[in-house]
């Protein structure tokens, strides 16, 4: 598999966080992408499990509605990604702001 490419768990959006893990690290790809609902209730045995597998995660997606009511609610509602990005070791967050 090519160093740059990574995958995205929504690819397998009914497996379990490990069902990928497991994939992941028996398939040659370098590096995954992952959306903060496979992080689940657990957030944190949920990260420590990703850093666990040995792959970098390249972003972390999330949905966290408007963008644009105030800066003070946007960052409310990014700080907990935020937060989960940093602890991934993740360069990036990214999210899905949906209508506006």
């Amino acid at each position: 598999m090519h160093p740059r490419v990574s995958v995205n768990l929504a690819s397998g959006w009914n497996w379990s966080l490990d069902e990928h893990l497991a994939f992941l690290a028996g398939s040659g790809i370098a590096a995954l992408s992952l959306t903060s609902s496979h992080l689940g209730e657990d957030r944190e045995a949920a990260i420590a499990r990703v850093r666990a597998c040995g792959l970098p995660v390249v972003s972390l997606g999330t949905g966290a509605g408007s963008l644009i009511v105030s800066e003070a609610a946007t960052l409310a509602r990014l700080g907990p990604a935020i937060d989960d990005a940093a602890a991934l070791g993740s360069p990036s967050l990214f999210t899905i702001t949906g209508p506006t």
